[in-house]
């Protein structure tokens, strides 16, 4: 029922202006399962600062999400710092992340 749901909203929604909008994109490793990738997607939907989180690409473990937001980057890329299950992993200008589900 929820991924009816979700497929018909991302079809039928009236979006926003997205004029102001930025998007950046974060890489995930150590998404494991799908439990794992609900609860990722689950978390930065919730951000604040986010206004549309968007899997791009799955390689194995890792997933690449598009992040859109009208806050800015700087505002996401500190929101996702308070994230406790998601951990920056080397460069930050990177925007690598590991995931600590379960």
């Amino acid at each position: 029922v929820d991924s009816v749901a979700e497929a018909l909203s991302a079809r039928f929604a009236v979006r926003a202006n997205l004029d102001n909008a930025e998007e950046l994109r974060i890489r995930v490793g150590g998404v494991r399962t799908l439990a794992d990738f609900r609860a990722l997607s689950a978390e930065l939907s919730r951000l604040g600062s986010v206004r549309e989180a968007r899997p791009a690409l799955i390689d194995g473990t890792t997933v690449h999400f598009d992040l859109v937001t009208d806050s800015g980057i700087d505002g996401v890329l500190q929101a996702l710092g308070l994230l406790q299950r998601l951990r920056a992993a080397g460069d930050p200008a990177e925007r690598r992340y590991d995931w600590s589900g379960g």
